[in-house]
């Protein structure tokens, strides 16, 4: 979720190594193959499903064959309307005095009126059963998402923009949504409410600069000024917006030199009128929305006009932004110059906090540690709160051989913790490291209290590691069953149900299961507050939620338990103390998709564990996943960087909008992990560090930290996010490993690689 790094830049792909190019083409084969032969599968399933609800529904009777009749109403619903219109009028007779199931029947009627054209009936039905008593927020969800649909159809706008205002007041942001957005700014475009419209389709690029309907929309936006309307030509874009839509690297490049072009005319800033930004403000915008060299060179000539005119003002306004963009450009030879001008000229600028902040980051990538140091002392003493200053002080010197000062420091530094929240995790590695140079028994008790205390947190798995101890170890694995229900094998158990009794929430899901209607059992869930539910009925809801693939509930599931009826130890070499305390961690771990995950992990030849460990900390299982800048599906990859990746694979029938089915989401981050692995030498914390930051970004940080161990290299990542990500993916591969088995993990797996392949391609 956040800013994300990784897939804004280029993938790496070798061209060597290892292998032949002949083998990787058979690898490549191979997985496009198995996406196929999944496909052709999921298709044969849906057949079986229909045989066998058709076998069942002949064998029985009374209540059982109604509800029998409303599964094959539903499996039929999409292919098939007509004939799930029949099956559905006999469920709905049979089930007369069961309200229970009114949701499930009137939404798979509208959907199959739907689909057989008849909008308006549809239409109505999803309307009335909106009304429907209780109704739960899934069944709520679909039947607007129908009426949406329905009513974009049928163009009926007015009806459209009510309910679509209705539906996103009340659910979150989704997929569902995001196409909503476009169907709601196309309503607007047909009525004079240019202003609403401005903020329709400005809200839609904002939260989904890279999707088909806000590519959409910001075109769209830029035709307004050249329309009749006289309302239309005083449109002007907000600032935020246009800044977000250029930090999106992969916009098209089409749309990206129009970003720049409408930042130098009229913006919008909060509620403020129109203006065109002064000089400084569209240089600093520029540089924001990644235009660098355009902000660049406007900066040069301000800064020449301002000097020429002794304009001492301006210069101290540009000086500042100018550094700035010349960092991140990563021209940090440049950056040093223009700051030693400021420190020069203006004494009072250079001592603002932002400029000794900056000054402080560039002298560490310039390796000027010690300088580093100083810097980030005098910002620790001048903010005394500010603990990751302290912290910065401490990296910087230890990074510059004072081990002496640095400890020192690290006491001033522990008082405020780390940067990461690592609970003095950290605080007691390092001062082991530290301490290890001059008394190697007292660095190897710092390094055994630290994995007694923080034995689960990253540091505490690299102190296992240095004490020569393999983690994930038969001594702590716990053998945990598979994590889903066998119902494909069962007759359907709806006989069991007593028909002159109501039937609670859960019951109903399971009778939804057993007649194999997941969809519906989803949207039934949905509705179930957990917060509601004791212990044993969370426990039946989790499993409910893991038989539909749905792991993300069941993550959900685990957290919500009452805490003193579920205990949760610290440390996962607890977890053998209980069956219940068993389950919780295969909630909050699952092996989540396990076919297709080992299937790919295979043919890979990469750790099932170090797919599950990316897909747990990208996305938490949800396959419908989008992050702010288009990462899309379970492992989160760029529609650009699948784009690449169905090249190699040789996949022509790829499209976007199918990374949000599992196969192809784990088949696609399966490819890619392994590239980063073998280009990586096996190392899956830089792996997972390019995974997220790109391997462009990850290769110049192993430049300016040329002999650092693994340790010291995460620590060094610039970048927050990252720096947690790695700490994450390392920590998710062990606690996988001590909860269902495998190979212990050992140092070699994060031992860092001498060199770096030669000939590699970045695009």
């Amino acid at each position: 979720m956040t800013a994300r790094y990784g897939h804004l830049t280029a993938i790496l792909f070798i061209l060597h190594g290892v292998f032949s190019f002949n083998a990787f083409a058979g690898r490549e084969e191979a997985i496009l193959s198995t996406l196929r032969k999944g496909v052709a599968q999921e298709s044969r399933d849906e057949k079986s499903t229909i045989e066998f609800l058709r076998k069942t529904y002949a064998e029985s009777t009374g209540t059982a064959k109604s509800v029998i009749s409303l599964g094959l109403g539903a499996a039929y619903a999409r292919t098939s309307p007509g004939t799930a219109l029949q099956y559905i009028s006999l469920a709905r007779t049979g089930l007369i005095g069961r309200p229970e199931f009114a949701p499930v029947i009137a939404y798979y009627t509208a959907l199959a009126k739907s689909r057989l054209g008849y909008h308006p009936e549809s239409s109505e039905i999803a309307k009335a059963a909106l009304s429907i008593p209780s109704l739960g927020d899934g069944w709520r969800r679909g039947l607007q998402s129908l009426l949406l649909a329905n009513f974009a159809t049928q163009r009926r706008d007015s009806e459209f923009l009510g309910t679509y205002e209705s539906f996103v007041s009340d659910f979150p942001v989704t997929k569902v949504q995001q196409r909503l957005a476009a169907r709601f700014a196309r309503a607007l475009d047909k009525r004079p409410l240019p202003q609403e419209f401005i903020t329709a389709i400005e809200a839609l690029s904002l939260s989904y600069p890279y999707s088909p309907e806000a590519s959409w929309a910001f075109r769209r936006m830029l035709g307004l000024n050249c329309e009749d309307d006289p309302k239309a030509r005083h449109f002007a874009p907000s600032r935020e917006l246009l800044v977000m839509l250029g930090r999106v690297a992969n916009l098209d490049e089409g749309v990206r030199p129009l970003v720049g072009s409408l930042l130098e005319g009229p913006v919008r800033e909060k509620r403020r009128q129109a203006r065109k930004l002064d000089p400084v403000d569209l240089i600093e915008s520029l540089g924001r929305a990644r235009l660098g060299e355009k902000a660049l060179d406007l900066a040069t000539d301000e800064l020449e006009h301002a000097r020429l005119w002794n304009d001492q003002r301006a210069e101290q306004r540009i000086l500042p932004v100018l550094a700035r963009i010349y960092y991140n450009q990563q021209d940090h030879l440049a950056t040093d110059r223009i700051l030693s001008q400021i420190r020069e000229k203006y004494p009072d600028l250079y001592a603002n906090s932002k400029i000794r902040e900056l000054l402080a980051d560039n002298y560490n990538r310039l390796g000027s540690h010690r300088l580093a140091a100083d810097e980030f002392k005098l910002l620790s003493v001048r903010h005394s709160s500010n603990r990751q200053s302290r912290w910065q002080a401490f990296w910087a010197l230890y990074r510059a051989g004072q081990f002496e000062e640095a400890a020192n420091y690290l006491g001033s530094a522990a008082s405020g913790g780390s940067m990461d929240g690592e609970d003095g995790a950290d605080v007691k590695f390092w001062a082991a490291r530290i301490r290890r140079s001059s008394d190697e028994s007292a660095a190897r008790a710092l390094l055994e209290q630290l994995v007694e205390r923080h034995g689960d947190s990253f540091y505490g798995i690299m102190a296992s590691l240095e004490l020569g101890r393999p983690l994930g170890s038969a001594a702590l694995r716990v053998a945990l069953p598979g994590n889903r229900m066998d119902t494909g094998s069962k007759r359907p158990r709806v006989l069991q149900f007593d028909p002159t009794q109501p039937i609670d929430k859960l019951k109903l899901v399971e009778i939804l299961l057993e007649v194999r209607m997941v969809e519906a059992a989803r949207l039934q869930m949905a509705g179930i507050a957990w917060d509601d539910q004791s212990v044993e009925e969370s426990v039946v809801l989790g499993e409910f939620a893991f038989s539909v693939d749905n792991f993300r509930a069941g993550f959900s599931a685990a957290n919500r338990l009452p805490r003193e009826e579920s205990p949760r130890p610290r440390s996962v070499r607890g977890l053998a103390e209980d069956r219940a305390t068993r389950q919780v961690w295969r909630w909050l771990y699952p092996l989540a998709y396990p076919e297709v995950v080992d299937e790919f992990a295979r043919q890979t030849g990469i750790d099932k564990y170090l797919i599950l460990s990316i897909m747990r900390t990208e996305s938490h299982y949800n396959p419908e996943a989008q992050s702010p800048v288009g990462a899309q599906g379970l492992m989160q990859i760029m529609p650009a960087t699948a784009v690449r990746i169905a090249r190699l694979l040789g996949d022509t029938t790829f499209n976007t909008s199918e990374l949000r089915k599992p196969r192809i989401s784990i088949a696609y981050g399966a490819y890619y992990l392994e590239k980063l692995l073998r280009f990586y030498g096996g190392n899956y914390g830089l792996a997972a560090a390019a995974y997220n930051a790109g391997p462009a970004v990850v290769n110049t940080w192993l430049e300016s930290c040329p002999k650092c161990d693994m340790a010291e290299f995460v620590e060094s990542i610039p970048f927050r996010e990252t720096r947690l990500y790695v700490k994450t993916v390392v920590r998710n591969m062990v606690t996988y490993r001590s909860i269902y088995g495998g190979d212990p993990f050992s140092i070699e797996a994060l031992t860092m690689p001498r060199s770096l392949p030669e000939g590699e391609i970045l695009f």
